[in-house]
């Protein structure tokens, strides 16, 4: 899925394009040419911000498809579809007043680059708001009645720093209509407060979709299955064991696929199978998503099990799935028996 299109080891900039898009000013300022890119500031720049924000806290995102048009969508596949340098430079600046007739008076004024790229032998399209900042400046000048936009650095050796760091961009792959997802999409303004100006990159400029980030598609697969695993499992290893599975999955997955999931969790339950999909369909939207591996290794490192009679036990997640560590004895009566073997005691003491 779209770690196909993070995960890569060759990166080549194809072509590239800078316009103005600053609402200070009263129109747009399109460039009539490409960037230069045998110079090093382009090759530095584009690639490290194409490998840094693709594999940031990203979403992937379909086109709507109750839209007649898709503009962006429309014009990125036809960058894809030819090599010749008009038809790119013309859907770049198509793109770009698509962007700026969106934008809001409190929008950040940004050089917007539209560039073409290869990865490990496919092609891919890359649109990078960078706004304004005082290490890089977009210098405008004219030449035989057309103009020409470049970039400047006052300090190359501290390109791409912090403070370019990327609010938003977008990954388009080829279009395929059947496609889980359309393109990847970086945008850290989530503000609630701030909706309209939040909304405007992802829904009215590339009307899209969003599926969800990696992260948000972690913790919100493992609240549900979470929840579900509780109301449908009553005894006390049944439940634990698939809840063991499904954290050790998380943590060891990079993409899940429920279908493969529900088996494994559910074995030949088909009826609470079938149950758990339509749950996920349902409150996820999808049933292939991204997870964010270091994230739940980060944050699902102990497990808790917790008593009516005032028994709680807290332990390394990794360590209580080790049977000669901890075991749990069910009685006929719904009460069980934990059982902790083979450690050492390190203090005891009364709270």
């Amino acid at each position: 899925m779209s770690n196909l299109m993070r995960n890569f080891e060759e990166l080549t900039i194809d072509k590239a394009i800078v316009h103005i898009l600053d609402k200070k000013k009263p129109r747009i300022v399109l460039s009539d040419g490409l960037l230069v890119l045998n110079e090093s500031i382009y090759e530095d720049l584009l690639k490290t911000h194409i490998k840094k924000s693709i594999n940031d806290d990203t979403a992937i995102a379909k086109f709507n498809a109750e839209e007649e048009t898709c503009i962006v969508q429309e014009q990125c596949q036809m960058i894809l579809e030819t090599d010749d340098e008009d038809a790119f430079i013309l859907a770049s600046k198509i793109i770009a007043n698509r962007l700026y007739s969106v934008m809001t008076r409190t929008t950040t004024s940004a050089s917007f680059i539209v560039c073409k790229y290869v990865a490990d032998n496919k092609r891919y399209v890359a649109l990078l708001k960078m706004d304004f900042n005082d290490v890089i400046q977009a210098v405008e000048t004219t030449e035989g009645g057309k103009t020409y936009i470049k970039l400047e650095a006052k300090d190359i050796a501290a390109l791409p720093t912090t403070r370019q760091k990327l609010q938003k961009c977008m990954f388009y792959k080829s279009y395929e209509k059947d496609d889980e997802y359309d393109i990847i999409l970086l945008d850290r303004q989530v503000d609630a407060s701030e909706k309209e100006v939040a909304d405007y990159f992802a829904q009215k400029f590339l009307q899209s979709n969003l599926c969800g980030t990696a992260k948000m598609n972690t913790i919100k697969f493992k609240t549900i299955t979470d929840k579900f695993l509780t109301e449908h499992y009553h005894t006390n290893k049944e439940m634990i064991n698939r809840k063991d599975l499904l954290i050790s999955t998380i943590k060891n997955s990079e993409e899940i696929k429920i279908d493969n999931f529900a088996d494994s969790i559910f074995a030949h339950d088909d009826v609470i199978k079938l149950m758990y999909k339509k749950k996920i369909s349902d409150e996820m939207g999808h049933l292939v998503f991204d997870i964010d591996r270091d994230y739940a290794q980060k944050n699902y490192t102990k497990k808790k099990i917790e008593t009516i009679d005032g028994i709680t036990i807290n332990m390394d997640f990794d360590l209580s799935t080790d049977p000669n560590k901890l075991d749990i004895i069910e009685k006929e009566d719904g009460r069980c028996d934990i059982i902790i073997s083979g450690v050492k005691m390190k203090k005891a003491y009364i709270k």
